[in-house]
């Protein structure tokens, strides 16, 4: 099946019993919706500010049209908060037909391949593998046709590198 597809792949254990789940919101389309795992590598982002870094890289990366109504969650994956990695995570939850468009853009993305951590783009194409992953990111908000509508403190970083692109012309 394609990366879309309706074959189940055996879910990963979560590392820690108490870890909570990523703030993807419950499917109200008939499992339409899938996530998105942007990963970049925090060292090959040589920034200090490696989560507006990575939005950048991200807005410049995938065209508007494909990220307008999605949602964004961002943070350092669990893995770096345990110390087993230093990866910057952005989550993108939207419908699988929109997803696909994001996934072709990074999968052509030099940017990406030059920053991006081991396993740079991962797909969870239904709720059950969305609730498996042991990733907490908080919700930064949704990327409106009219801009960008923060949801959360880390927001700040998509809306601020958001408007900074749009108003120098670069997206």
């Amino acid at each position: 099946m394609g990366l879309f597809g309706k074959r189940k792949q055996k879910a990963a254990a979560t590392p820690a019993a108490n870890r909570k789940k990523t703030h993807a919101p419950a499917s109200t389309s008939g499992g339409k919706n899938g996530m998105l795992y942007v990963r970049f590598d925090i060292d090959k982002l040589n920034n200090d500010a490696y989560g507006e870094a990575s939005y950048r890289i991200l807005f410049k990366v995938v065209p508007l049209n494909h990220l307008i109504g999605a949602m964004f969650f961002m943070g350092d994956s669990y893995a770096t908060l345990t110390g087993k990695e230093n990866v910057c995570v952005i989550g993108i939850y939207a419908p699988k037909i929109q997803l696909q468009k994001i996934y072709q853009s990074l999968g052509c993305a030099q940017e990406l391949r030059s920053v991006g951590a081991k396993s740079p783009v991962v797909v969870k194409a239904n709720e059950e593998e969305i609730s498996q992953m042991s990733e907490d990111l908080p919700l930064d908000g949704t990327l409106r046709s009219d801009g960008f509508i923060i949801a959360g403190e880390n927001g700040a970083w998509a809306e601020g590198v958001y408007n900074q692109l749009r108003e120098s012309g670069e997206i």
